[in-house]
C-alpha cells in the first residue's frame, strides 16, 4: 500500500499513453507491479446513434449541472461499455460513492449497534442515511457496475486505484480526455470522434493485496 493512502495527488485529464500511465501510477504506489495496465479502445456511437442516446436517461444523468460536456461524453461512453460488458451484473450507475477504512482511525475503536461497519470497505447504495467516514474516506466513482469502476477525464491514482486495492471491484478502469478535443465547446453530434483510449488496471499475477 502507499505510506499514506489518503495522499490526493498526481491529479491528470488527457491522455500520457501506457507508458505515461503506468508512471503515473508507479509515482503514487510502491509497487506498481502488483497491477497489470493495458490500454485499449472504446467505439464511439455513431451519428444516428446519437441522436437516440442524446435523448436517453443515461445521457441526461450523466450530465451534471457543472459537468465539462466531454465529461459527460465520456461517461455515457462508459455506461454503454459497462452495460455491454456488465454480464449480468446489474445496470451500471453514476456518482457511486465507495467508502475505505483507514486502519490508524480504527486502532482501539469498538462500534456496537450500527447499521453501518467503518471497518469495512464497501460501495455504498444510494439513499443510505447511516453513512459516517470519520473512521476512514469516501470517494465517488463516475461510473460502477459490479466488478468495475470508471474514472473519466481528471483524475488521481487514489480513486482509480483505490478500489482495487481494497478488492472492491475486479478492474478499474481510466478514459482520459482524448488530446486536441475541446471540452467545454464539445458537441457529440458535431465530433468526429470514432473511438477513444482507456486503460483497464486489473491486480497481476504476483500482487499481494
Amino acid at each position: 500500500m502507499p505510506k499514506s493512502p489518503k495522499i490526493r495527488y498526481h491529479r491528470k485529464d488527457s491522455d500520457p499513453g501506457l507508458s505515461g500511465v503506468k508512471e503515473w501510477v508507479a509515482r503514487w504506489y510502491e509497487e506498481p507491479s502488483d497491477f497489470s495496465i493495458r490500454e485499449f479502445s472504446i467505439k464511439c456511437p455513431k451519428p444516428e446513434q446519437l441522436k437516440m442516446l442524446c435523448k436517453s436517461k443515461a445521457y441526461i444523468s450523466a450530465s451534471q449541472r457543472s459537468e465539462l460536456p466531454l465529461s459527460s461524453y465520456l461517461k455515457l461512453l462508459a455506461w454503454i461499455y459497462l452495460s455491454a460488458a456488465k454480464c449480468g451484473r446489474g445496470q451500471p450507475e453514476y456518482e457511486v460513492q465507495m467508502y475505505f477504512p483507514t486502519p490508524e482511525l480504527l486502532r482501539g475503536v469498538q462500534f456496537s449497534g450500527n447499521t453501518f461497519d467503518p471497518s469495512q470497505a464497501q460501495v455504498i447504495e444510494k439513499g443510505r442515511q447511516d453513512v459516517f467516514c470519520s473512521h476512514g474516506d469516501a470517494i465517488f466513482v463516475d461510473v460502477y457496475v459490479k466488478g468495475f469502476s470508471v474514472e473519466v477525464g481528471a483524475t488521481q491514482p487514489y480513486n482509480l486505484c483505490m478500489p482495487l486495492l481494497e478488492r472492491l471491484v475486479e478492474k478499474a478502469i481510466w478514459i482520459p480526455f482524448p488530446k486536441n478535443v475541446g471540452r467545454r465547446e464539445f458537441d457529440p453530434m458535431t465530433c468526429q470522434l470514432k473511438s477513444v483510449k482507456a486503460y483497464e488496471l486489473t491486480p497481476s499475477s504476483s500482487s499481494n493485496f
